[in-house]
């Protein structure tokens, strides 16, 4: 495991390259841990039978599972092989874990742990992704068609269609756009946490006495905003190590125009006063 950070000479290693070699992997940790978003965005679903506390208590337990499941592989690996040996081999976990173990079978079974972790990934980002659109359709945000439920089973249909769509064209774009996807997933996602953080710290100074099934400490929702803006300040300043690129930028930037214009189309094809539309979004709370 020797050297823990690597630099570019023999000597010790500084501070700067152990501050560089976090930074450059924080800024990817967003969209690694943003499982726990499919638990909330189809919590509706589940009704009165999961209590909300419950669902506090399980976005809880999945990331601090999804954190010691990552920090257990990246130990796994580093301590089986050398990383400049294991760096220049071609996938490598699985690699490694043949070469420690000495057969040919574990290589396989991290193969085929790896295609389980991708579909579970896929199966609920499928769900969370197509409920969020059903909401946002529902609420006035987005057009109406993506709020379209099916008859018979109850499910946002044309919401799946269009995600099962871009899902499917997934596997034709390549594994050279992997890393823009998950670069701008990572930041939209962190904007996302932050704008989260901001209204919780903002609707406990103007709705202090809300019924709250699940209250988190006021002191981390303060933590989680300054963690998102720090985390934001690494991938858009200019000399950051986990800068963006131009890439990513332009990819969210025209997500962002389309979202605005599937806004704006919604409120001039049907536009639905402002308190039918918090009510629609925000349900009991909207007082």
């Amino acid at each position: 495991m020797m050297p823990l950070f690597a630099g570019s000479g023999t000597g010790p290693t500084s501070w700067a390259v152990i501050v560089s070699s976090i930074a450059s992997v924080l800024v990817v940790v967003p969209f690694f841990m943003a499982g726990f978003d499919a638990i909330p965005q189809a919590a509706e679903e589940a009704g009165a039978s999961v209590p909300p506390q419950k669902l506090g208590y399980a976005i809880l337990i999945s990331i601090a599972c999804g954190s010691i499941f990552y920090v257990v592989i990246i130990l796994a690996v580093s301590i089986s092989m050398p990383w400049t040996v294991s760096s220049q081999l071609p996938m490598t976990s699985s690699a490694v874990f043949e070469a420690a173990f000495g057969y040919a079978w574990a290589a396989k079974l991290v193969i085929f742990t790896a295609l389980l972790g991708l579909v579970t990934t896929l199966n609920g980002m499928y769900v969370a992704s197509s409920r969020l659109l059903f909401s946002l359709g529902r609420g006035g945000m987005l057009p109406h068609w993506f709020a379209v439920v099916h008859e018979q089973h109850h499910t946002p249909r044309n919401a799946l269609l269009f995600i099962g769509t871009i899902s499917l064209l997934g596997p034709f774009i390549g594994k050279f756009a992997l890393s823009p996807i998950v670069n701008t997933s990572s930041f939209v996602f962190t904007i996302a946490l932050t704008v989260t953080s901001a209204a919780a710290i903002r609707l406990r100074r103007t709705a202090p006495l809300l019924e709250r099934p699940f209250c988190a400490p006021t002191a981390l929702l303060y933590v989680g905003l300054v963690v998102s803006v720090l985390l934001l300040l690494l991938m858009i300043l200019p000399g950051s190590p986990g800068q963006l690129g131009n890439l990513e930028f332009l990819v969210a930037g025209v997500w962002i125009v389309l979202g605005g214009l599937a806004f704006y189309w919604r409120q001039f094809r049907h536009p639905i006063p402002k308190q039918e539309r918090d009510y629609l979004i925000l349900g009991e709370y909207v007082d």
